[in-house]
């Protein structure tokens, strides 16, 4: 109990918890070649940016027509191994303020190339289960700010799609020691 009590007390304070910080460090500059499923999770919680998906595209996901708060992690198209940029994304549920406990997966992967001064861009978005079940898929193909996402049938090319996306997370990220964008 005083642990806690002192635990407490010094996060109020702002002030920095050895321990605490050497186990945030630790989740993210992990020298082992692949994650599970759930350490990505757990790496996303910590340290992914907080944001919120549209009530419009929450409700083409699925997921609702109410604004969905969200905790990602961003990998740049320009440092990406493969050249296109990825997103891991938590959803939480909409009255979930606080982001405690995720409800969905929100992955991501495309490329976005400047032609004319005009973004066009070519990608993905899944939805998932905690679990790793894909349960949407979607194809973003056009220009930036003007196209609209299509839905996919699960056909054995969007399956492995999400299946190469998921392991990017858990097999090429800690492998490179790729860092999310801030």
């Amino acid at each position: 109990m005083r642990i806690i009590a002192i635990t407490t007390a010094l996060l109020l304070f702002g002030l920095q918890i050895p321990w605490l910080a050497a186990e945030e460090e630790s989740i993210g500059q992990s020298p082992a070649k692949s994650r599970t499923l759930q350490e990505v999770i757990e790496l996303a919680q910590v340290q992914g940016k907080e944001d919120a998906l549209n009530s419009g595209t929450a409700n083409l996901m699925g997921l609702g027509n109410v604004p969905i708060p969200t905790k990602g992690l961003r990998y740049k198209q320009k440092e990406s191994p493969d050249g296109s940029e990825h997103g891991f994304s938590l959803l939480f549920a909409p009255d979930d303020a606080q982001r405690t406990k995720p409800t969905h997966l929100d992955l991501s992967v495309g490329k976005a190339t400047k032609r004319n001064n005009v973004w066009e861009v070519d990608g993905y978005v899944f939805v998932a289960t905690l679990d790793g079940e894909l349960k949407q898929a979607f194809r973003n193909r056009g220009v930036l700010g003007k196209m609209l996402p299509t839905k996919l049938a699960r056909s054995k090319s969007v399956i492995k799609t999400f299946k190469n996306e998921l392991e990017f997370h858990q097999k090429t990220v800690p492998a490179s020691g790729l860092k999310a964008a801030k």
